[in-house]
C-alpha cells in the first residue's frame, strides 16, 4: 500500500479529509462508479439512493406530472382496460 501523503509514517487509506487519493464508495452496495448522493448520513450511488426513496417520490412525480402518469397507467394496463356502454373509446 502507498505512503500516506499526510503522514510519511501511515500506510495510505485514502480516507483522510480532503484527501486528492480519496475514492467515493456507495454505503449500500459497495460501488464506485457513477453519481452519488447523500441520504441520513449514508453516500449512495443512484440505483441505490434510487431505491431508498422511491416509494415516497412516486406520489411527488405523480401529483407533479398527473398527464404523463395518467397516460403511462393507460399504456400499461391496457390488457385491463373494460369498455363501456355506449362508448367506442375509453
Amino acid at each position: 500500500m502507498a505512503k500516506c501523503i499526510y503522514d510519511e509514517f501511515d500506510e495510505c487509506t485514502h480516507d483522510c479529509e480532503n484527501c486528492r487519493n480519496s475514492e467515493v464508495i456507495c454505503a449500500e452496495c459497495g460501488c464506485v462508479d457513477g453519481t452519488f448522493f447523500e441520504l441520513g448520513g449514508r453516500t449512495l450511488c443512484f440505483e441505490c439512493f434510487k431505491e431508498e426513496i422511491e416509494e415516497e417520490e412516486y406520489g411527488d412525480f405523480a401529483a407533479e406530472y398527473e398527464t404523463e402518469f395518467s397516460d403511462f397507467l393507460m399504456k400499461k394496463h391496457e390488457k385491463q382496460r373494460v369498455g363501456t356502454r355506449g362508448s367506442d373509446e375509453l
